[in-house]
């Protein structure tokens, strides 16, 4: 009789625990899906996506956040997993809720994200913030980044960007020569040139700053130009190479992590007109 009390007790503890868990589980499938805050959705850290155009530059916004994740995919099929992506790299992690509408990435406990979905108005926004341990030589950002929910797709950044803001009809006011930049990347007007490219990816550019490359037959010619608008003119200027991974090739030069150059003369003030 002892021995089927001992199992009747053990069978009602067990059911309870199952109870338990369901019911947690359940409450964090609510708070995943709540009315009140949806996470799920493409966000997006608007000061790359849309400054850029806004203000006619890449470089500028291209450091902090947007080289990690300036994009943060939430799939309402797999809420608990985030795909982050940036120009420079992406990763996709798994999240665990730590508070009412705050998440953390659980793949490194020494480095972590940590996701606070916040309502402002009638929108809902994305806060996201690094954490680094301080035993670990690389030292976390201190800025809290605000992402928006936005429909967007960005299959290619280049590609993107030449749309958004480089591509068009334009005329030189020197030599009146007619230049085309296609959102294909392709290049009319210019000799033999006949394609273009933008450097997106900050760390690995050479020199840092906007720079655009046309390149003649199977890109086996190429000359580099830093670019920048001013109102509805192109302006593209010849660019002098002064440093190389810290060691000197010009004067005035301190050493440095990245290779590096400044802006020379203009070489073409190219008027948009269409």
């Amino acid at each position: 009789m002892k021995k089927l009390s001992v199992i009747l007790l053990v069978f009602c503890l067990l059911a309870v625990a199952c109870q338990n868990k369901q019911s947690t589980e359940d409450k964090t499938k609510i708070e995943l899906n709540s009315d009140s805050i949806v996470i799920a959705g493409n966000w997006y850290y608007t000061e790359y996506t849309d400054s850029t155009i806004k203000y006619k530059k890449i470089y500028d916004y291209s450091w902090t956040l947007a080289s990690l994740a300036y994009e943060v995919k939430i799939d309402s099929e797999n809420p608990d997993s985030v795909i982050f992506k940036g120009y420079h790299e992406g990763w996709t992690s798994k999240l665990k809720m730590v508070s009412k509408y705050t998440y953390q990435t659980t793949e490194d406990k020494d480095q972590y994200w940590t996701l606070r979905f916040e309502k402002k108005g009638v929108d809902t926004k994305l806060f996201i913030k690094e954490y680094t341990s301080p035993t670990m030589a690389h030292k976390a950002d201190p800025k809290e980044y605000e992402l928006s929910r936005k429909t967007l797709s960005i299959k290619n950044e280049e590609f993107y960007f030449a749309k958004n803001i480089l591509a068009g009809k334009y005329t030189d006011s020197k030599t009146n020569i007619t230049v085309v930049l296609n959102e294909n990347l392709d290049l009319i007007g210019i000799d033999s040139l006949n394609k273009y490219s933008i450097q997106i990816d900050s760390w690995e550019m050479v020199p840092q700053m906007d720079i655009i490359t046309f390149y003649g037959g199977n890109f086996n010619k190429h000359v580099d130009y830093n670019w920048k608008f001013k109102d509805d003119s192109l302006i593209l200027s010849s660019i002098i190479s002064l440093y190389d991974n810290g060691v000197k090739t010009g004067p005035d030069v301190t050493d440095g992590d990245y290779a590096g150059a400044k802006i020379d003369k203009v070489v073409y003030r190219l008027k948009k007109i269409k």
